[in-house]
Formats: C-alpha cells, structure tokens, sequence
C-alpha cells in the first residue's frame, strides 16, 4: 500500500520529460548570470538583443513542449496591451515626436507572453534544483571575491565581457571601489537579483533543512550590504525582514513577531540617524537614490512632460531626452500610462499565481519585484525574463519535494497504524 501510494504521489507531481524541463532550468540560469552583455568592453545592442530574444524564445519553446500552456484571460490580457502600446506608438510617431523602436516593442511581447503561461505542476527534483543553486552561488561568491581583490587579468575580463548599458565608467567604477555587481554592471541590478536568490536560500534552508543555503545567504547579504546605494539598503531591509517572517511561517516559536520586527526597525533607525549623509543622498538627492526618480526636478522631468502631452503614453517609440531605466514606475508611466502598469500587474500576479506553489513565497517574491521596480523596470528588462522561470522551476520544485515528502510520511503512518490495527 505504502508503494503504490508513493508510485500514485509521483504520478502526479512528475509529469513530462525531465530532461526538458532540467534543460528549462540550466538555460535560464547560464542567461540570467553568466550571459556576456558586451565584447572588449564595446556593446552592441542590436546583436545583444537578437541573442536574448532568440535564447528566450527557446525557453518558451521548451516550456511549451513541456506541455505548459497559455492562460485563457491573462493571454487577452497580453494581447490587450499590445494593441494598446501599439495604438500610442502610432500617435507618438505619426506627430513626428518619437521613433518606432524593436527593442521596446520585443521585451513587452516576450514578457506579456510569459506573464501568460502556466507551468504545469511538477517536481523536476529538488536535488537536482539545488545543485543548480549550489553551482550558481559558489561562482558568485567566487566572482565578488576575485573581484574586490583586485586581480588585474580577471578585471580586465569583467570590463571586456560584462559591461552595462553602454556604461563602461560604471563597471569600471565598481570594480575600482570593489562593489560586488558580479556580472551585472551596476548595483540596482545586483541588488534585485541578490534578493531573488537569498529567497530561494531561505525556502532550501527552512524546506529542506539545507543548512549550506544559510552560508549563502549571510555571503549575499554581506554583497547587498557593501553595493551601498539605495537600492541595496532597500533590498537589504527586505532581505532581513522576509528571512525573518520565514522563520516564523516555516518554524514552530514562542517568541512574539512583533519583537524581531521592532528591533529591525530600532537598528534601521538608528543607521539613519548616524549617518545622515545616507538619508541626503536616498531621499533628497537629484543624481542619486529615490530622489533622483521621483522628485519632480529629477531624471525624470522630461518623462512627466511627455505622458502630459501623450497620456497614452509613448508605446513602442523612442522619444529622445528621455530616461528609459532607473524606475520601473516610471518607465510604465513613459510608455503607457497608468493602463500599462494596470496590465503588467495583474499579468505578473497571475503567472505567479499559477507557477509559484508556496503562497508565502510567491508573496516574497512578488514583494521582492516591487521592491525592485523602484529602481529599475525588473518586468522587461532582458534578464529578469530568464529569472522569472528560473525562479519558478526552482521554488516549484522545492514546493513539490516537499509535500510529495510529507504526503509519503502521511501515508507510511497510515499503513502503519493500519497494520497495528
């Protein structure tokens, strides 16, 4: 009996080939961290672009042949935003304002279609899914090291291969001061992604009692805390706060969470007030911090005076003078309206919905991208595509092992009780 309860588990939980959807995961890790994004420090975007574009096209291929599908709503939903970018697109560039744009108009299809899949319920195995981790985490570790050691030859390297966003002053600064961006560039994008793998730490660690993931996680924690800007204080303060209220989802306490919660604020505080110069440079600042994306005199006073203009916003075009990165919010605002981010939102919500099993961590993990989006647009920015599955099929399987695990336990108790009986 206890067999073929474990054989009908199984049944359930690993469906379709695992060769695909282990080749699903390898794919979307290799291109959300290790992909080069430049060559002899020289970028090239129309060719960069095409790479992206093709390698996720793979990965929404092979998702499909792993028997995902379309979500009936959520694809209207897709098809709806599209037709409505396009519609400002052509308002935009037939008032001779802007110009039709590729490189808008693929990453909003790409991210709308994917928004719109649902995985199937699966275990792709948890081994397998942390070994993945384990490989993606040392290479981090051992790149941030490198990195603030000042090694010429592997700096050199990181110019020539990893530059960021046409950049070059900004990956050779943050290798000069040895900020730990690892293949990112620039600390807002490090910042975000640091957070989505201290998450998956967090759910290995308190799942599957891995104790190696708290390792990580502290190693992470350290990086986030010495990108020093406003985006790594911020992903920092939600590092700390979600590892703690994972404590208490997935561990039995006594202690009060109102206590861990007051005393982060306490320490939080009194950071603030002991360096004010930290506040100035978060809230006030027009160059750098929040103040720089949301303050009116900010990067982003020519943006507020297009959508003023157009309040359909720029869609698929390029309006020269404007800022493009920085704030996801912002960016939506650009290109289109308030209607753009009502689309995106729900979009996201629903893939999460329907991919991520754990509620409490797809509720981190959908807390941890809007985290991000107040430093840049994390919903179509190239890498965030391949990390949205990566993070998916990770925590999925994660999810499964572990009530395929509790469900066999459930079941061999039975069978015991049954034979005692």
């Amino acid at each position: 009996m206890q067999i073929a309860m474990q054989v009908q588990l199984r049944s359930r939980f690993v469906q379709g080939p695992f060769v695909e959807a282990s080749l699903i995961v390898v794919l979307c890790g290799l291109f959300v961290f290790l992909l080069p994004t430049s060559y002899n420090g020289d970028e090239s975007p129309i060719l960069q672009n095409a790479i992206y574009s093709i390698a996720f096209a793979l990965v929404l291929l092979l998702l499909l042949l792993d028997k995902a599908r379309f979500e009936g709503k959520r694809l209207l939903m897709a098809a709806a935003l599209f037709l409505y970018l396009l519609i400002a697109s052509i308002f935009v560039v037939g008032s001779g304002v802007g110009r039709f744009s590729l490189a808008r108009l693929v990453p909003i299809v790409l991210t709308a279609l994917l928004f719109s899949l649902c995985f199937k319920k699966r275990c792709i195995g948890a081994k397998f899914a942390t070994n993945v981790l384990d490989l993606i985490l040392i290479v981090i570790i051992v790149w941030n090291v490198t990195a603030m050691a000042h090694i010429a030859p592997f700096e050199q390297f990181v110019r020539s291969f990893y530059t960021q966003l046409d950049d070059y002053t900004a990956t050779t600064y943050s290798l000069l001061i040895g900020k730990p961006v690892f293949t990112f560039g620039v600390h807002n994008f490090a910042a975000a992604f640091y957070a989505i793998l201290f998450l998956l730490c967090a759910q290995v660690y308190f799942v599957l009692n891995r104790k190696r993931m708290l390792l990580y996680a502290i190693a992470l924690l350290f990086f986030t805390l010495l990108l020093k800007s406003a985006a790594s204080y911020a992903s920092l303060g939600l590092m700390v706060t979600l590892f703690i209220l994972s404590y208490y989802h997935y561990r039995e306490t006594k202690i009060p969470l109102f206590i861990p919660i007051l005393i982060a604020c306490a320490l939080g505080t009194i950071f603030l007030v002991a360096f004010p110069q930290v506040v100035e440079r978060l809230f006030f600042s027009t160059t750098n911090g929040f103040g720089s994306r949301y303050l009116a005199s900010g990067l982003y006073s020519e943006n507020y005076r297009i959508v003023e203009s157009f309040p359909m916003g720029t869609g698929y075009s390029i309006v020269d003078g404007l800022w493009y990165a920085d704030s996801g919010f912002i960016v939506y605002l650009t290109m289109g309206g308030v209607l753009c981010f009502a689309l995106l939102v729900p979009l996201f919500w629903g893939y999460c919905k329907d991919n991520i099993p754990d509620p409490f961590i797809r509720c981190a993990f959908v807390a941890v991208i809007f985290v991000c989006e107040l430093s840049f647009p994390s919903f179509i920015y190239w890498k965030m595509m391949f990390c949205y599955v990566f993070f998916a099929l990770i925590s999925a399987a994660i999810s499964c092992s572990s009530e395929l695990s509790n469900a066999e336990k459930i079941g061999a108790l039975k069978c015991d009780l049954g034979a005692n009986g």
